[in-house]
């Protein structure tokens, strides 16, 4: 049976690793029709790409298991991880600087690489954590299901606004002006896809900048700053009651979870997967609702059957190589953007709008191996990921060595 108890001298957790590493490859294939600007496309330009007759059962799939499950999972590693920060430093400056540092990766990650960054939000809503902290648990639990629950009631004010309710609204039109400015008429994500496609550095970065309104106009419209802040305030209980602990002796909860997870989420899902699949409408109340119940208890459910896994000894083997993942969590996440760039936009390879999905999903996960393979030569000489040893180094102002120390 695998160890779940604090390594000397390194405070990491095997069982967080792990299923930070599988959160990843979800996260990776999730977003692969973005950063392959599949998505961009219209049914009928994706219907004239290779294997044209998966797209829509790969499309079910990709709501049914993948869309938003995943990035769930890693938005509650993230409080929990500030949990062990606070336990370990007791907070302070070291907190606001290691969040500080984020917000500049974040920004370079944007600006320079793919415009669907999530470092920079997690860094500006984890500036609110300290706040949380000192609260009971039964309050935070309060607070972290009515964040959760909350984007119904915000598409309620949507919709009883008729329309006037649009705070996304002046980002969508900063965007709209950019690209207006820099060509791309009329302005459709076909358009756009092509001018990353065949556009320079220079090009790209405009693209870049661009999309850096449209993707925080998104965030704001599909109500991902209080879904991400309370799974941060689930993730900050799981580690101040150290839920992941002992977890042979917490197999009965888990199964709880697990069950309680795939029975609520599973035919809910089912539904979501359908709708967004075959374009069928639905009020936008009611999406906000299928979201919910559907997304959140599945990635729960999700993340009880990893550690159930775990404990039974099962998939060992994978379960390592996605634990020398989750170690370089950072590198491998903003790596697989900066491949992606390379591929499939014009400053490399030009693929962009030429992968059916088939073919993405299969890019994606060639990928994620090859970077499991990377993790594990690097992990075998070095303590840390390059971007993670970049990351302490800021955080603590002071030289750390890269190399573990004899």
């Amino acid at each position: 049976m695998a160890n779940t108890t604090l390594k000397t001298g390194k405070e990491r957790f095997e069982i967080l690793d792990i299923v930070r590493g599988c959160a990843l490859l979800g996260v990776l294939l999730a977003n692969m029709q973005w950063h392959s600007y599949y998505g961009y496309l219209t049914a009928a330009e994706q219907a004239l790409l290779p294997f044209a007759e998966l797209n829509k059962p790969l499309t079910f799939l990709t709501y049914f298991i993948l869309d938003g499950k995943f990035y769930t999972i890693f938005s509650m590693l993230f409080g929990l991880g500030f949990s062990l920060i606070i336990s370990k430093s007791g907070g302070g400056r070291i907190i606001f600087r290691r969040l500080f540092v984020l917000m500049l990766f974040g920004f370079a990650h944007a600006l320079l690489l793919w415009e669907g960054d999530i470092l920079l939000l997690y860094a500006v809503l984890g500036f609110s954590l300290p706040l949380f902290n000192r609260l009971k648990n039964r309050t935070v639990l309060l607070l972290a299901v009515f964040l959760l629950l909350s984007p119904i009631l915000l598409d309620g004010m949507r919709v009883a606004s008729e329309g006037a309710f649009k705070p996304e609204q002046p980002l969508f039109e900063k965007n709209i002006e950019l690209m207006t400015a820099y060509g791309v008429v009329p302005l459709t994500n076909s358009n756009i896809a092509k001018l990353q496609k065949h556009g320079d550095y220079k090009t790209v970065r405009k693209n870049l900048y661009a999309g850096f309104y449209w993707r925080w106009g998104d965030l704001i419209m599909s109500n991902r700053l209080p879904k991400v802040l309370g799974l941060f305030l689930i993730g900050l209980l799981i580690g101040r009651n150290r839920l992941f602990v002992n977890l042979p002796e917490r197999v009965p909860e888990l199964k709880r979870i697990r069950n309680w997870g795939f029975l609520i989420g599973l035919p809910i899902s089912i539904i979501y997967a359908y709708v967004n699949t075959y374009g069928q409408n639905m009020p936008l109340m009611a999406k906000s609702t299928v979201y919910i119940f559907g997304v959140f208890p599945m990635a729960f459910a999700y993340g009880a059957s990893l550690c159930l896994l775990y404990v039974q000894g099962y998939f060992s083997r994978i379960f390592k190589g996605m634990g020398y993942i989750g170690k370089m969590a950072l590198s491998v996440y903003l790596t697989q953007s900066l491949i992606a760039l390379l591929v499939f936009s014009g400053v490399g390879l030009g693929l962009a709008t030429e992968l059916g999905f088939a073919q993405v999903y299969a890019f994606g996960l060639v990928l994620f191996v090859l970077q499991m393979i990377f993790c594990r030569w690097w992990l075998s000489r070095y303590a840390f990921g390059p971007c993670e040893w970049g990351w302490r180094q800021l955080t603590y102002g002071k030289r750390i060595p890269l190399k573990y120390q004899t």
